[in-house]
């Protein structure tokens, strides 16, 4: 099997219909960047439908959107089931081979989440690449929590993040 590198880009929350929020278009820049000195096979792109006024525009449709926007010309795909980081790192790592090279974009204050996910459930070690981000401080709470949610699933406590994913899936399922 021949090795690939691909970049994927965790999706930033949530969208209104194509519309970006600032997370999603710092990280979509960011990858821009990285592809303007870097050579790439392939991009993905991570995220699902959280919210009734994103209508039937997942974050990764939205993010691909913008990205045509911008003349990308490599094979974007789109993973669009993930509600969560561990969740992106779950479905991710069943798309990209095992010999990949792989670039993981995010924000900046999401990156040790991120990278801890990859270690710990997605045994792999991986490149990741913090977008400059705006941090509140509603952003710091969540990533304090959501670490502690990553090293809890690790060690076989999967109940709040399998909450976290059911409170999506229900919003979702309103509609």
């Amino acid at each position: 099997m021949e090795e690939i590198m691909k970049i994927i880009i965790i999706h930033g929350n949530v969208n209104r219909g194509s519309t970006l929020n600032e997370d999603s278009i710092d990280r979509a820049n960011k990858a821009l960047e990285i592809l303007e000195t870097n050579s790439y096979d392939s991009i993905l792109v991570t995220g699902g439908i959280f919210e009734r006024f994103q209508g039937n525009i997942s974050v990764a449709k939205a993010i691909k959107n913008y990205l045509e926007t911008k003349r990308v010309l490599l094979p974007v795909e789109i993973e669009e089931e993930s509600l969560t980081t561990i969740h992106n790192v779950e479905l991710s790592a069943k798309i990209i081979n095992s010999k990949d090279e792989v670039t993981v974009v995010t924000s900046n204050y999401h990156v040790p989440r991120t990278w801890l996910a990859w270690r710990l459930i997605g045994k792999r070690n991986i490149k990741i690449v913090g977008a400059n981000s705006k941090i509140t401080p509603k952003k710091f709470f969540i990533e304090f929590i959501g670490i502690g949610v990553v090293i809890a699933y690790f060690l076989g406590f999967k109940w709040l993040e399998l909450c976290f994913r059911a409170k999506a899936r229900t919003i979702k399922a309103i509609d």
